[in-house]
């Protein structure tokens, strides 16, 4: 008999949170892999599916846009939240939805996790706790973004097996930890030879998350995402048409939503062939960029085609309007004439107020001048502003300049 691998995408455990198109995209590609192999029988339980049977309905209502609301149940603050005046949550399925998904799926042999923020840990740590008290000593294997950046912090949160950056390639060696059996496996060199995500695990479909490339090559200050995975690499436009045929022709899918870090770099090698491409073959979903777009990889014809591809949520990385500001976080690729960039969407049909742009906030040794200036200067060229409020992170070059300063101890994350 072949074995049966649990596959799991922990709770948020926040203050705040929302579903903006929010899919466990990592582990979907993880799952597609050992599809592929034919080597397990693979389960999901997806604590963040707000379509789940145990969600109460009026959190199953979405926007226009496919975004929604998360269900959520106060918890108790741990000892180093206790001075923060906001009530802490877990969001997602309830916690006995989730046994209840253990009970129904039986005994495993092995459970994959995935994890996104860092600071979601907590919920990597409930889950790990419910496996535990279900299934005792099976073995736990944890990737995402959380081992990624924090590994030595991630060993604490009770799995057996932390990976460190993109797991597809490293596969083989965990089935021979967990299993220990070896067997031909394929590595993928290439981007474009990665199998599509094993999307049909989801329950809810209506939103799907797409990745146009992998990695980011800039190093902001501020900023991880170069650290996560790994070396930038561009998808071919061909092959990521053949994956939006294939969404359209198996789900009911609506909603496209853009994980890129740098969608439109090279824009014309990659993001307007494949604009090009999705107009002529008529590949009516709705596209939305939660991540920032880089303003000054924007020009008139890109707007034209953005707006012809439909794409209906559309958020720029202004970041500042200082340059100094820019220079200083080491992300001067995305300054920009933002009042140009407004004109070019409207001569192609949007309104400025369709438009959304991202300032930073927060950041060590950041001017609060410097922030209404920005605002105001956003304010001026009509666009909707959303805060972007800075998270400190061991690994960026912003948390050990706090160090070196007295802001923070060097250990303070390990609490």
């Amino acid at each position: 008999m072949r074995p049966k691998i649990l596959l799991v995408n922990p709770w948020i455990v926040d203050f705040t949170a929302y579903d903006l198109w929010i899919k466990p995209l990592g582990i979907l590609y993880i799952a597609s892999v050992l599809e592929k192999m034919d080597f397990a029988e693979l389960h999901l339980i997806n604590c963040l599916d707000e379509s789940h049977p145990s969600i109460p309905e009026k959190f199953k209502r979405k926007r226009a846009d496919g975004t929604s609301k998360f269900y959520s149940v106060e918890i108790e603050k741990p000892y180093m939240l206790k001075n923060i005046p906001k009530k802490l949550k877990i969001f997602g399925i309830p916690v006995k939805a989730f046994d209840e998904e253990l009970e129904r799926i039986g005994k495993v042999d092995a459970v994959f996790m995935t994890s996104l923020m860092t600071y979601w840990y907590l919920g990597v740590q409930i889950a790990v706790e419910r496996i535990r008290k279900k299934f005792g000593s099976v073995p736990i294997v944890l990737g995402g973004v959380y081992p990624t950046l924090l590994p030595e912090h991630a060993k604490k949160s009770g799995a057996d097996i932390i990976v460190k950056g993109e797991g597809e390639n490293q596969i083989g060696k965990i089935l021979e930890e967990v299993f220990s059996i070896k067997r031909d496996f394929e590595n993928f060199n290439d981007i474009n030879s990665y199998p599509f995500p094993l999307f049909s695990l989801l329950r809810d479909k209506d939103s799907l998350p797409f990745l146009t490339s992998r990695g980011c090559p800039f190093q902001c200050s501020y900023c991880a995402s170069h650290l996560i995975s790994g070396k930038f690499r561009e998808r071919s436009p061909d092959n990521c048409i053949d994956e939006l045929k294939f969404i359209k022709n198996n789900f009911e899918t609506k909603h496209i939503a853009f994980y890129d870090d740098a969608l439109l770099l090279n824009p014309e090698k990659r993001i307007k062939p494949l604009l090009r491409k999705i107009i002529e073959k008529s590949l009516n979903f709705q596209f939305h960029t939660p991540n920032g777009l880089y303003i000054n990889s924007i020009d008139e014809e890109l707007a034209i085609l953005m707006k012809r591809a439909n794409f209906k949520t559309i958020r720029l990385s202004l970041e500042s309007s200082k340059a100094d500001f820019l220079k200083r976080t080491k992300s001067e690729h995305k300054l920009g004439d933002l009042k140009k960039i407004v004109g070019y969407f409207e001569k192609a049909g949007y309104k400025s107020s369709d438009l959304e742009v991202y300032i930073l906030v927060g950041l060590p040794f950041q001017e609060m001048e410097e922030v209404e200036e920005s605002i105001k200067y956003a304010g001026d060229c009509g666009v909707r502003v959303r805060l972007a409020y800075f998270s400190h992170n061991p690994v960026t070059h912003d948390w050990k300049k706090m160090v070196e300063n007295a802001f923070l101890k060097e250990d303070s994350y390990t609490l």
